[in-house]
Formats: structure tokens, C-alpha cells, sequence
């Protein structure tokens, strides 16, 4: 069966309109739990991959913004917090200065982690995803900057090969 997503979007766009930023990526990214993982993609039927799934939530909330970890990780990972549940957190792993992997934060030390070592999008508690990935990475937490997503978006350079089903659902 396949989802009819722009409405699935229409349904809850009341609910959707009444909930803060952080509560909208949430209830998105969380639509992705159970599909496969597919490296480079960010369908919400097909599957994601680690960057495409937060892009994903950023992208249903507005943002034209389809990065990899890295980037995601160098141009609005704000280092500093502050760290509650009010914000859009992301667990960002990095191997010699570089964010090869990421996972946005879904709940109380609850991550979203697609990784082809999964094989699926599966909620992880934070203890394990730490277990698995603190022993060869270096594994830091970081709130995402909206100002910047915004200037980026905006900008119109940060939307690199987003799926077709992404552009059919925004517009």
C-alpha cells in the first residue's frame, strides 16, 4: 500500500501548526522507524540514511536544507546547547574530525539511528547507540541552529539531490 504523504501532511497540519519546532521533527523523523536503511536517500517510503533522516524532519518542517553528517555536523551543530528536550538534538559521531554519522534524538536518551549495520531506521536507547559507536568515534551531542538552517535554506545551495518524493510532498 502506498502512503499518500502530502495527505497524511494535510491531516495533521492542524496538529502539526499547534506543536513547537522540536515536537514536528520529531513526529517526522519518527514516521522513518522500520523502513530500510538506503544510504543517500531520505524517502519516506523507500528508506534514509542516517543524514537523511534528520534532513528529512527538517525538510517537513519547511527547510530546503539535504546535507550529509559533516556538513550538518560543521555548519549548524551548535556545540554548546543548551541540551533539554525543547530543542532539535543530534548525537554526531566523528572519526578524525570528521561527522561520518548522525542520530537525532527522539526522546528521553531515546535516538533515531539508521545505519546500514541495522539494515533498518530503528529507536536505539542512547546507552547502546554510545556502546556501539564510543569505542571506535568520537560521539558528541550538539542542538541544530535553526537561524542557520533558515540562512541556509534560503540560500538555496543546501538541497543536494533531495528525493523526488520530498519535492512532491512540499509542493
Amino acid at each position: 500500500m502506498r502512503i499518500e504523504w502530502d495527505k497524511l501532511a494535510q491531516i495533521y497540519q492542524q496538529r502539526l501548526e499547534r506543536m513547537a519546532p522540536w515536537q514536528a521533527f520529531r513526529f517526522w523523523v519518527l514516521q522513518l522507524e522500520g523502513l530500510p536503511y538506503l544510504w543517500g536517500g531520505e524517502n519516506p517510503e523507500a528508506g534514509s540514511d542516517c543524514s537523511g533522516t534528520v534532513c528529512f524532519g527538517l525538510w517537513m518542517l519547511g527547510y530546503n536544507f539535504r546535507v550529509n553528517a559533516d556538513t550538518l555536523y560543521k555548519l549548524v551543530a551548535d556545540l554548546r546547547g543548551p541540551y533539554n528536550q525543547q530543542n532539535i538534538t543530534c548525537w554526531f559521531c566523528l572519526k578524525d574530525g570528521i561527522a561520518t554519522h548522525v542520530m537525532p534524538v527522539v526522546g528521553p536518551e531515546v535516538v533515531l539511528n539508521a545505519t546500514g549495520r541495522e539494515a533498518s531506521i530503528r529507536l536505539m536507547p542512547e546507552a547502546r547507540a554510545l556502546s556501539w559507536y564510543n569505542n571506535a568515534y568520537r560521539v558528541l551531542s550538539a542542538v541544530l541552529d535553526l537561524k542557520k538552517i533558515a540562512q541556509l535554506s534560503a540560500s538555496g545551495g543546501y538541497a543536494w539531490d533531495v528525493d523526488p518524493v520530498l519535492r512532491l510532498i512540499r509542493n
